[in-house]
Formats: C-alpha cells, structure tokens, sequence
C-alpha cells in the first residue's frame, strides 16, 4: 500500500493530536516519512484544510478547530524553555564525565512542552544493566523495574 503526502501529514497530526498539540507546517514537514518540499507539503495541507479534515489557527494546523489548544501549546512553550536552558547547562556539566554515553531528557520537557509545576529527569546513557537513581542516594535499580527503558543512568533530576 503506497502512502500518500496527506496520508502521512494525517497520521502526524492524530499523534500529536492525542496530546491536544497543534503543530505549524515547518513542523509537519520535519515529521515527515516522505521527501517532499515545502510547496507540495503547504498545497497539500491547504486542501485538507478545504476539505475540513484539518484546522489552520494562525499558522497552527490541527485536526480539532480549537483555537485554545493554540494558546495552550505557546504558554506551555514557554514554561519550557527556561527548563530547557537548565537542562542544557546541567547536561554540559554531566557530558564531561568519561563514562557518559549520551544524555536524555524524558517527559513533556522532552517535547518542548512544561506546565507549571513539572519534575524531568535526564539520563545519561552509560552501560547495560546499571541504572542508579540519585533522588535514592544512589542506589541501585534493578533493570527489571524498567523493562521498557534503555540502559540508562540516571545521575539529575530536575525539579520545579
């Protein structure tokens, strides 16, 4: 079965729609499986548009005609990035340990997306079977606590 453009452009937007997230056409194009150019991409989404299958607020597009999940999105945004400079700069600091791998953030922040009150962690990749939690003083986590989760160490946690 060959997928379509908007096929493809439907399916990115029922993902982020479970998460009431409308996305701008920049956006949807980085999401694509597809090659396409932009063009093609914003002649495509405006005839969804047409046909009512998808909602243009602003440059937003989603598959409900909210125009507070807009306002949401960017407030939501915006709590996030001072979080994201924090997370930045403490990822800085843990990158320079030998043993780290790599270094992860999990939960909404992880989607450029924080309310209020929002607790994230960053995990640092570093071995097979070894996963510490430092808000538990360091110890250990059996790997099957985490059956779903890549090798991981957890070395920060972020509160606010």
């Amino acid at each position: 079965m060959e997928v379509t453009l908007k096929t493809n452009v439907l399916k990115i937007l029922v993902y982020f729609d479970l998460f009431d997230y409308p996305l701008t056409g920049d956006e949807i194009y980085r999401f694509l499986d597809l090659k396409t150019d932009r063009n093609t991409l914003m002649a495509d989404l405006n005839q969804l548009t047409e046909e009512k299958y998808v909602f243009k607020n602003n440059d937003f597009y989603s598959l409900k005609n909210n125009p507070a999940l807009i306002k949401k999105r960017i407030t939501e945004n915006d709590y996030a990035q001072p979080l994201l400079l924090r997370a930045r700069k403490n990822s800085k600091f843990l990158f320079g340990f030998p043993y780290v791998k790599g270094i992860f953030i999990s939960g909404s922040l992880s989607k450029n997306v924080a309310k209020k009150k929002i607790r994230h962690r960053l995990f640092c990749y570093h071995r097979p079977e070894q996963v510490m939690d430092c808000q538990d003083n360091h110890a250990p986590v059996q790997k099957t606590d985490f059956p779903h989760w890549s090798p991981a160490l957890v070395l920060y946690e972020l509160f606010h």
